[in-house]
């Protein structure tokens, strides 16, 4: 378990600590992972849309190397690309990825505050009221970040 700090100026150094090695790196990963996802799923589906045409215009041409496994891809790149394309509109991927930056962005605009008002504290009740206050800038940003994300989250149709 770990040691909690005694003082105000270490409690509130080791809060903006916690902020920039747990809270940061969060955002950041979820940011950029959900650009990977929407990067390949949209690939995929680009890719699988030009694959098609090119198969189907050179059919004729290619029936040499099996006329059996080109129909087959000619139903297998339309269902990828479909499916690749459906999820990125169900699960709203560049929208998720627009709200993890925003929190990125966020933390990151926290933590250099915090460090600038950390540095001009004097008396331990400075330290008291900037932690107090980062505390409640965190959580505004957290409760912002869970609403937009419930309101972007795929669910059922309204009226069930």
């Amino acid at each position: 378990m770990k040691i909690l700090p005694d003082q105000p100026k270490e409690a509130l150094a080791a809060y903006i600590a916690e902020l920039e090695e747990s809270y940061y790196p969060w955002y950041e990963k979820a940011s950029r992972r959900n650009f990977y996802f929407w990067l390949t799923a949209q690939i995929v589906s680009v890719f699988a849309g030009f694959a098609t045409a090119i198969i189907a215009a050179l059919i004729d041409h290619l029936a040499g190397i099996g006329l059996t496994s080109m129909r087959l891809l000619l139903i297998t790149f339309p269902i990828v690309g479909s499916f690749a394309a459906t999820l990125l509109v169900q699960t709203r991927a560049l929208e998720r990825k627009a709200l993890r930056e925003r929190g990125r962005q966020a933390f990151q605009g926290l933590i250099a505050k915090a460090k600038s008002d950390y540095a001009g504290c004097s008396a331990k009740e400075d330290f008291t009221t900037v932690h107090e206050k980062l505390i409640k800038d965190v959580q505004c940003v957290e409760a912002e970040q869970v609403i937009v994300f419930v309101r972007t989250a795929p669910g059922p149709p309204p009226g069930n």
